[in-house]
């Protein structure tokens, strides 16, 4: 139970996996609405495969010391997200099998240890991909590609087996224990954080610079800061891992210190897998002794007789709102029961926003760049964080199907949390702004109208997205990240359209209201009202027809 066995039935599943993907590929091409998904996927693929390719090219080299301590400093940030995400929420599992996985694997003739080395190995196949991609963008600043490869693979794979390991111990823990680990987590963070207002505070010139400037200055201190928290003794004890990893990537050439450092890096990632199984296998003792020990015959029985399974007791009432209401409801549930990852989701990108209000300058400029800020922060990071929707719904969609109600009011039910969410977000966001620089009400009022149907939106269209491409909320695989990449490439494009569209509206504007005799400001945001409530109709219209096509049977990811 506590070593790595890797079973022959397990490893096989893995290869017939692969080729179930190929032949699904081959089904979707045979279906024409299936093509035009592919089809969009790879034009989305191309275009991104250009821009790496550009970005290949036209760069230089970055200098030796900057990219080894950037990229040390990037694999530290994402453990101390991790860290930080799970002291944030304790996780309900480590590890989240699917119904099937869950009925055939899980129940099947298998160890626990088989188990977790068959997820192990699809973490393993699954980061093949990205350490491909890392070491395709920084292809100009690697003497080898291969040792790149095999750093930016065995980087990637240990960070998610610490990830594995990390959720493991919190859910396997007393909860006064995770509680004391919780605020050691966040005292830390709290040190760090006031050392860095420490070393910005005096940045008086900052106030009177140029924005540019003032970021660049700005920029640099916090970069100091993470310098001088990295020099200290705990700094260097949690990054070492990550500079052994670091001193495969910029091997230059082949050395016996360049063997060790290999060496390490297996060392590392195989004693990591070692300790995620282990603490696996002495976590599910340890639980099974204790419900063995609380087992307390005739418990369910007591319980109805103490009345509180009363039947006087009533849900609350629900407004039915065309049968959106239950939806909406229940979507509320998941995000109260998620409220503190969801706190946490949005409280970085409203911190964010907020950083031009350290710049002085014309109130009214900086408040559009707050908004700006919003409006970006809202179409790129938000929607992966406010899945309350079709998106965490795969196992259920069947059921959605069978619903007595008509498509579009399941669609409306499922859209609102977020939208909600999403909504209150902006308008705290842009009332401290309003508080930070004083300026008209007329313009805060106008920027929430245009942002109601931008949301609707921003939402519809992931969820577009997803039906069209079903797949569980934390699946794992290349797939996964490749869906990822191109859909990030797919809004990238989308935003910089928009923003086209938003600059060429803001020239012809003011010559439409000189000559009509409008208010320009009060036309312009007209105009993008009336966009955006247009758009907003358009994406739920082919949300309802793509969710009233779909299929379970046949679009099902399987």
């Amino acid at each position: 139970m506590h070593g790595m066995s890797a079973n022959r039935a397990l490893m096989q599943l893995i290869g017939l996996q692969s080729r179930a993907r190929l032949r699904r590929l081959g089904q979707r091409l045979s279906s024409r609405r299936r093509l035009v998904t592919t089809l969009l996927g790879s034009a989305l693929a191309i275009v991104w495969l250009v821009n790496a390719v550009a970005s290949i090219l036209l760069r230089k080299p970055y200098p030796v010391e900057t990219f080894t301590s950037w990229v040390s400093l990037s694999m530290l940030l994402y453990f101390t997200w991790h860290v930080v995400r799970v002291a944030w929420k304790r996780p309900e599992s480590a590890i989240e099998w699917s119904p099937a996985e869950d009925e055939l694997l899980c129940g099947g003739p298998f160890t626990r240890g088989e188990l977790l080395s068959y997820r192990l190995t699809v973490i393993l196949t699954s980061t093949l991909l990205k350490a491909g991609i890392a070491t395709l963008f920084l292809l100009p600043d690697l003497t080898h590609a291969w040792c790149g490869f095999l750093g930016f693979l065995l980087a990637l794979t240990f960070l998610e087996y610490f990830r594995i390991a990390l959720e493991t111990a919190a859910t396997g823990v007393s909860a006064r224990t995770y509680h004391a680990a919780r605020a050691i987590v966040f005292l830390g963070l709290l040190l760090v954080g006031l050392a860095a207002m420490r070393d910005v505070s005096g940045a008086g010139e900052l106030m009177s610079t140029e924005s540019q400037t003032a970021w660049e200055a700005l920029a640099a201190r916090w970069g100091g800061s993470l310098d001088a928290a990295r020099t200290t003794w705990i700094g260097r004890a949690i990054e070492s891992p990550f500079r052994v990893f670091t001193g495969i990537i910029t091997i230059r050439e082949w050395s016996l210190a360049a063997g060790w450092a290999i060496a390490g890096g297996l060392v590392i990632l195989i004693a990591t897998a070692r300790l995620a199984i282990g603490l696996d296998a002495w976590f599910l003792r340890r639980r099974l002794q204790r419900e063995q020990s609380s087992y307390v015959p005739g418990a369910a029985v007591a319980l109805t007789d103490s009345g509180f399974l009363d039947s006087r007791w009533r849900l609350p009432r629900i407004v039915s709102g065309g049968g959106a209401g239950p939806l909406v409801w229940r979507q509320l549930l998941g995000a109260r029961q998620h409220l503190g990852s969801l706190l946490a989701a949005l409280i970085i990108p409203g911190v964010m926003s907020c950083l031009w209000l350290l710049v002085q300058g014309d109130p009214v400029v900086d408040y559009l760049r707050v908004l700006a800020s919003v409006v970006f922060y809202s179409f790129v990071l938000l929607p992966a964080a406010i899945k309350f929707d079709f998106r965490r719904d795969y196992d259920r969609l069947p059921m959605l199907k069978m619903l007595p109600l008509t498509p579009s009011s399941i669609v409306t039910g499922q859209i609102v949390t977020p939208v909600v969410i999403t909504t209150l977000f902006q308008v705290s966001v842009l009332v401290l702004a309003t508080l930070g620089r004083p300026i008209g009400h007329d313009l805060l009022w106008g920027a929430v109208l245009m942002l109601m149907p931008l949301n609707v939106f921003f939402v519809a269209l992931d969820n577009l997205v997803f039906l069209m491409s079903p797949h569980r909320l934390n699946q794992e695989g290349f797939e996964v990240f490749l869906r990822s990449t191109l859909t990030f490439t797919g809004k990238a494009l989308l935003f910089g359209l928009i923003m086209v569209a938003v600059a060429g509206w803001a020239i012809v504007s003011p010559r439409l209201a000189a000559a009509t005799g409008w208010s320009p400001a009060g036309l312009f945001f007209l105009g993008l009202s009336l966009f955006w409530i247009a758009a907003a109709a358009v994406a739920m219209a082919l949300l309802t027809r793509t969710f009233q096509r779909y299929d379970p049977a046949l679009d099902g990811a399987g």
